[in-house]
């Protein structure tokens, strides 16, 4: 207690003004912590100067956010998997952020989540009539009420007008029956030169609105509690034969993921000509599949004159011992124009936020909407205010999503509809009472708030973050012992806040944080003005030792002689190869690597087997073209110089280039065009791409990333991994690209850490990162110094072929002949311009059968004007401002515009 309190009690509290001081000091000493949960992009849009203007405005309650799972296991999926991750997220806090992915039927069947209708029955002060109805009715069902909604998402049918034209088609109209739509889709669909339909993709997460629309009726009797699901009737029938007969006439594809594509026929560069969408996809920087140049889209009404809708909002967990505190929280959050106006927000839930300016500007661009700034022409702002007034809401979706798989069965199993529905009916029910038991067994525990650290005088706390498309980590116990056995042992440093998020610009990341790790070398295209250079650290550093790090990688994180971020990882960019399809094929395996002869003669004997693939099926990007073309001997982009030389023409590169090409022409690479882009990663996740059953359909031979995400997705069966295919990986082995006589390509990313310029404590922000670099295990990839590969903690961790492949790759990188391939999305204006003609004739000689040595032409010939253009501008300085090093950047676009009046079509 502090002395001056102990001195108010003790003189009895004699005056009214001593007892004022008195009163807000007691209630802050008792306030109740109230625990909040928010996914990785709201986390910088609920600040902590927002929470303290809560806090101060209710003095008696204080909020610590909690990290906290956000992506759930469908029920549809595997309802067990579902409420054993929805009891842990409801455990994990007082107050969750949820969706209309993550508020189900099930989760509140089984009781996990808050009924807050005794809270708002009883609150004079909630003006129910406030939020959007549509809104409001998506949290009710089942007599109870299940969040507070703080934004919703509209979908609709987006068209492109040209391909409706085209066809003689009118555009979609609310008064559109099921033949109407099957009969549009058919006509829109786009036939191939060889006579097959291009057909896209159908995601049945939006699909289900354009199902309920063309049903116009809900699936459950709403007057009985819980609600019980009524699917096996003649209408859902009717529209599962017509969907089933779309997809074997190719009009509509299999079950996806992304955006529902029902008609492809826009054409190549104008995107899909119908789909079920968004409304971002409305905006004015093109819907999905344009770009700036493409026909502009158009938004219309669902058959039957509904929308979609998307609704995010906050629960209260039924494990919280302060349900008044908690709701309190839960109606500031949902009336806070920046947590509504969030990246993925789209309208405020609550009729009085409308029109409110939101001071979030986080994000590319600035300004409201999560910086997104999308702006909507008066047509389309138009539609977008209708489908608000006519959505369809959640809770009346409710048992759509077994549709879906009824229509998987159909198409996969070869059942009749009534079969189908009958089945996925009983499913329904099944997950219900399966909720329902769970209900009277599983015992909800908020977990107790952490308590705040108190720094003893001379500690110092740092904020340290990791960039990661996975939040929490999947390792998160790992890491929190690092934390406690390092705050333990240094001297100085009494906390270390660990915060993962998917940010992965260099400049946020050192706003936000004073030291942090980012899964990429952001010192090629940073601002370098926003971190420190760490040799004077590194210099006095006795567990660091430059000639440790592997091959030339220390190099390519220094600029202007100074190292800008500690080398922690490498995350290869590799092949992988199915070792049981290989010994069917009597092909010798590449364990210790292998040239280029031997690859191709290894594809030659796949295709042998099995023609009815290409063995060798990459995933995006050019840089395995580039590899093979270096072990052929030619290296049209030469990256050992600065900047890259580039020489397409010359004849050795262009027989190279040739003879890798041939492959895909001979059908032994599934080649996709890469025509679309400078390049880009290889980013192929084992097993997933060309099939989606990778037990029936393996790939002979893939690319592959080797990082982090791979290994939490696939190698380990992390989100969308189920039990059947968490193994959908075994039988493959890692092995490097094929080298040549004279080559020996290779392409890696590099997970570097980096110290911000406005740490206040800099020196102790040095120790943690070398500290955490020193820990191999934790990055589930391989670590960058030759020293680390065989540490007992990564080998116990690892299996024994990743470890031999790793040192095989370390032995690669130092040889005098290895050519990098650099990973990544950067490569600067020069070479992302230059890349682009490249590509383009890749492109047009695989696929249009042109003159290669004329492409190449060419492209060298736009090379060397675009290269003549752009002599007298300035370096793109990596030290500059963002803003500046954008309009340099621009400099550079009008060059190649200027020599290629296509380049950006």
């Amino acid at each position: 207690m502090p002395k001056s309190r102990t001195t108010l009690i003790m003189l009895g509290c004699l005056s009214l003004l001593l007892l004022g001081l008195i009163a807000p000091l007691a209630a802050q000493d008792n306030a109740v912590t109230i625990t909040l949960t928010v996914p990785d992009f709201m986390e910088d849009v609920i600040t902590e100067e927002m929470l303290a203007d809560f806090e101060a405005q209710n003095p008696g309650i204080k909020v610590q956010v909690v990290d906290g799972a956000f992506g759930l296991t469908p029920p549809t999926d595997n309802v067990d998997a579902h409420l054993s991750e929805m009891a842990e997220y409801a455990a994990s806090a007082d107050v969750l952020y949820t969706s209309s992915n993550t508020l189900t039927r099930e989760a509140t069947t089984a009781g996990y989540l808050l009924d807050l209708s005794p809270l708002t029955n009883a609150d004079s002060t909630l003006n129910a009539d406030d939020f959007i109805p549509q809104a409001w009715q998506s949290v009710q069902w089942d007599r109870g009420v299940w969040a507070l909604p703080v934004s919703v998402n509209v979908l609709l049918m987006v068209y492109n007008p040209a391909a409706f034209d085209r066809a003689s088609i009118p555009y979609p109209n609310e008064s559109w029956t099921l033949a109407d739509f099957a009969d549009a889709a058919r006509r829109l669909t786009e036939t191939q030169d060889d006579g097959t339909v291009k057909t896209g993709y159908f995601d049945f997460g939006n699909g289900d609105f354009l199902f309920r629309s063309l049903l116009g009726t809900s699936l459950y009797d709403p007057t009985t509690a819980p609600a019980q699901p009524d699917l096996d009737n003649p209408a859902v029938a009717e529209l599962l034969n017509t969907l089933t007969e779309l997809n074997a006439e190719g009009v509509i594809g299999s079950v996806g993921s992304g955006i529902s594509v029902i008609a492809i026929g826009g054409g190549a560069e104008d995107g899909p000509a119908m789909s079920v969408q968004q409304s971002f996809a409305l905006a004015s920087f093109g819907g999905f599949g344009n770009n700036n140049n493409a026909q502009p889209v158009a938004g219309a009404l669902l058959p039957g004159g509904v929308a979609g809708i998307n609704v995010e909002s906050f629960s209260i967990s039924a494990g919280t011992l302060y349900p008044e505190q908690a709701y309190t929280l839960l109606k500031f959050l949902t009336s806070n124009a920046d947590i509504a106006s969030n990246i993925f927000g789209g309208t405020p839930a609550r009729r009085s936020l409308a029109g409110m300016e939101s001071s979030n500007t986080n994000g590319p661009g600035g300004g409201g909407r999560g910086g997104f700034n999308i702006q909507l022409s008066p047509e389309n702002q138009a539609i977008v205010d209708e489908a608000l007034s006519r959505a369809v809401s959640v809770t009346d979706m409710s048992f759509y999503e077994y549709l879906d798989i009824a229509l998987e069965k159909m198409q996969t199993d070869g059942i009749d509809a009534a079969t189908a529905l009958q089945e996925v009916e009983l499913q329904a029910i099944t997950n219900l009472d399966t909720a329902l038991a769970a209900r009277g067994t599983t015992q909800i525990n908020v977990a107790t708030p952490v308590p705040e650290v108190i720094l003893a005088p001379g500690e110092v706390a740092l904020k340290f973050g990791i960039s990661s498309f996975v939040s929490p980590l999947p390792n998160q116990t790992e890491w929190n012992q690092l934390i406690s056995d390092f705050v333990a042992n240094d001297a100085e440093v009494g906390q270390i806040i660990l915060d993962s998020d998917f940010n992965n610009n260099l400049s946020d990341m050192a706003t936000s944080f004073d030291c942090f790790y980012m899964p990429t070398n952001a010192v090629t295209d940073g601002d370098l003005t926003t971190i420190i250079s760490l040799d004077p650290f590194m210099d006095v550093d006795p567990n660091f030792d430059k000639s440790d790090v592997i091959g030339n990688t220390l190099s390519q994180l220094q600029f202007e002689n100074r190292t800008w971020a500690f080398p922690v990882t490498l995350q290869p960019n590799i092949l992988r190869y199915n070792a049981d399809l290989f010994a069917q094929a009597g092909v010798v395996a590449p364990v210790n690597g292998w040239t280029i002869d031997s690859f191709v003669d290894a594809l030659r004997n796949l295709q042998a087997m099995d023609d009815t693939s290409a063995p060798f099926q990459p995933g995006g990007g050019n840089e395995y073209l580039l590899a093979l073309i270096a072990a052929y001997g030619g290296l049209p982009i030469d990256y050992r110089t600065d900047p890259p030389t580039f020489s397409f023409s010359d004849p050795l590169n262009a027989d190279a280039v040739r003879q890798t090409l041939d492959l895909a022409k001979n059908g032994l690479i599934e080649y996709q065009a890469v025509g679309g882009g400078g390049g880009g990663r290889i980013f192929a996740l084992a097993g997933i791409g060309a099939d989606a059953d990778a037990d029936e359909n393996p790939m002979a031979v893939s690319t592959y990333s080797l990082n982090g995400l791979n290994d939490f997705i696939v190698r380990r069966g992390g989100p969308g991994q189920n039990a059947e295919n968490q193994n959908a990986d075994d039988g493959y082995q890692l092995t490097t690209y094929p080298t040549g006589t004279q080559y020996a390509p290779v392409s890696y990313d590099i997970g570097t850490a980096y110290i911000s310029a406005n740490a206040e404590n800099p020196d102790a922000c040095y120790r943690w990162i070398s500290e955490v670099s020193r820990q191999p295990s934790l990055f589930s990839t391989m670590p960058a110094r030759r020293s680390l590969i065989n540490d007992p903690s990564l080998t116990a961790s690892e299996d024994p072929d990743t470890i031999v492949f790793y040192n095989q790759f370390a032995a690669l990188l130092s040889q005098g002949n290895a050519i990098n391939f650099p990973a990544g999305f950067g490569g600067g204006p020069i070479n992302n311009m230059v890349t682009r003609w490249l590509n383009r004739a890749f492109d047009r000689y695989v696929n249009e059968d042109a003159d290669l040595d004329a492409e190449l032409l060419e492209a060298q010939t736009f090379t060397q004007e675009f290269m003549a253009c752009t002599s007298g501008l300035p370096p793109i300085d990596n030290a500059a401002s963002q803003a500046d090093r954008r309009e340099a950047f621009q400099a550079y676009n009008e060059c190649a515009s200027a020599v290629d009046p296509t380049i950006n079509s």
